[in-house]
């Protein structure tokens, strides 16, 4: 696969035809490995991929069949220009002896002008007055003459004319000719152009077209007169960043709410339950068969029903109005527009779910020891200690864990103020994620963030505001929001999607417009004992503890 990746970067349009042939044989190979492998995420990736790179080479070997069908078409019409006519008979004695004495004793030009045939090829010299400049050609071979890139012919009476005099000669006789005529339209001379086939645009055929309007502009195209001597390019893609991901939600378990909720009844605690286990000794045993001993009964607690609790959805919303005119015209930009409305919805429905979590959860704090990427790893290991201690958890037990991406970010940034070795300078994403599957937890990164909080606790914006221009680098933001659950405690409610797609009516219409709605029902049900809200002070100042004077530490 390296090696398609890269002759792919090389570029299809660079390749050589040996090169080409190597990249077919390679995706064939690709494919017949990957075929014998079983499904996987990888698996279907990387088949993707090769599917990808045989696309193009297609349409790259389409382009140059297309190329040379052009140039084949070309060379064959050159060679019909170069190629001369065969001479006209030069007729019996008897064609050449009629004719009034007008028409006798008439010079060849003027034979030309009237239609008649002269016996010879008419002369090609060039017209100043009727053609128009020859130009370069930017596909001429070095060496070779320059032709125009267009071909004017003018004739008169079915024969071409060649100077002005003939044309000025053709009218005249045919005013003599026709002095009868008092009305109607008399054809006496008539121009044409026959541009070459790489010079024509052709109807309903936009890659032909373009090829070949991209030719005309290249440098060697284009006559030095200073500056910029043709239109620059418009390009009409419109780049749009930004990703509608949602990994918050496509990492909770979906259930359906077609009723608009559910209700679920809470988990008990079992620490609630300890009432209801006891110890019964021998002696209690005998105190309890002794007539009139301290009869002793054994530990019990009373089952309760535990009631339900309502979990609805909510509605999330996107409509957006579009004009008949721009999207006819420029489809472009309302794909782009279409783009960044999924990308905004994306981030306010993701912000919802961690609203949901917060609402649901426990905070604790942690605040600044030594530097945040320590102080992060170290308030975690306390907090997963209590956490299952509290619930007996099972060490296997892999807990689920939302945080922002930009922790990543702030940990390689951490690491590299502290000490400067290569593993530091730069902890890839692996590296970190690592650190949490040590210890088992299971980070999910997601791309949004709330607002700041005013608490307790006082918690900073987890998005970053616009960039003004000249201000500093932003800093990162000094408290990090996490939430820490069991897998399964909390249910992702999915009360499905209206999407209306184009709406027209009558008032849309009426301002030449239509609009686009959907809506997502959704909402998150807690049905777990207990979640946690880590609220963390961190500083990423690549401190240790061998830095600093431990003894000040408390």
């Amino acid at each position: 696969m390296d090696r398609i990746t890269e002759l792919l970067a090389a570029g299809l349009a660079n390749l050589t035809i040996e090169e080409l042939a190597e990249l077919d044989r390679l995706i064939t190979e690709e494919t017949e490995r990957l075929e014998a492998e079983a499904a996987s995420l990888e698996n279907v990736a990387a088949l993707e991929a090769v599917a990808d790179a045989a696309d193009q080479l297609g349409a790259e070997r389409d382009r140059r069949d297309a190329e040379q069908q052009e140039l084949e078409a070309r060379r064959q019409a050159t060679l019909d220009r170069l190629r001369p006519a065969e001479d006209q008979g030069e007729g019996d004695g008897e064609d050449q002896g009629e004719g009034d004495g007008e028409d006798q004793g008439e010079t060849p030009a003027q034979l030309a002008a009237s239609g008649r045939a002269t016996g010879r090829r008419p002369a090609r010299a060039p017209m100043s007055s009727l053609r128009r400049p020859a130009t370069a050609d930017p596909r001429r071979p070095a060496g070779e003459p320059a032709t125009s890139l267009m071909h004017a012919t003018v004739t008169a009476s079915g024969s071409e004319v060649t100077t002005r005099a003939q044309v000025v000669e053709a009218f005249s006789r045919e005013i003599q000719r026709s002095r009868s005529v008092r009305t109607g339209r008399i054809s006496v001379v008539t121009a044409s152009i026959d541009w070459p086939e790489d010079r024509s645009l052709t109807h309903g055929d936009g890659a032909t077209n373009e090829t070949r309007l991209q030719r005309s502009l290249t440098p060697e195209a284009l006559v030095a007169a200073g500056g910029l001597c043709a239109p620059i390019e418009n390009v009409y893609d419109v780049a749009v960043a930004g990703s509608a991901a949602r990994p918050l939600r496509d990492a909770l378990p979906v259930f359906g709410a077609d009723r608009g909720g559910v209700s679920l009844r809470p988990g008990p605690n079992f620490e609630d339950w300890a009432a209801g286990v006891g110890s019964w000794t021998l002696a209690d045993d005998i105190n309890a068969a002794t007539p009139g001993g301290a009869d002793p009964t054994k530990a019990i607690i009373e089952a309760q029903c535990a009631g339900f609790e309502d979990f609805y959805v909510e509605a999330t919303t996107a409509r957006v109005r579009f004009r008949n005119v721009t999207t006819r015209f420029d489809p472009e930009m309302t794909a782009a527009n279409l783009a960044a409305l999924d990308i905004a919805y994306a981030r306010i429905a993701e912000n919802k779910i961690l609203g949901w979590l917060g609402a649901a959860s426990l905070t604790v704090t942690s605040a600044v020891e030594y530097s945040a990427t320590r102080d992060l790893l170290r308030a975690l290991d306390r907090l997963i200690a209590a956490y299952k201690s509290r619930h007996r958890l099972d060490d296997a037990l892999t807990l689920n864990m939302a945080v922002p991406r930009w922790l990543k970010d702030l940990i390689r940034a951490d690491l590299a103020a502290g000490e400067s070795t290569p593993a530091t300078l730069a902890a890839a994403d692996a590296a970190i994620q690592s650190w949490f599957a040590d210890r088992n937890v299971r980070p999910i990164w997601h791309l949004d963030g709330r607002a700041a909080q005013v608490g307790p606790p006082i918690v900073a914006a987890q998005l970053y505001a616009a960039m003004v221009d000249g201000a500093a680098v932003p800093a990162f933001p000094t408290t990090l929001e996490a939430f820490l659950w069991v897998p399964g405690d909390f249910l992702y409610l999915d009360g499905g999607t209206i999407d209306l797609g184009l709406v027209r009516d009558s008032d849309l219409n009426a301002v030449n417009a239509y609009e686009t709605f959907r809506e997502e029902f959704h909402g998150l049900a807690f049905r777990g004992t207990e979640a946690l809200r880590l609220v963390a002070e961190l500083s990423p100042t690549g401190c240790s503890a061998g830095r600093i004077d431990c003894a000040a530490v408390a």
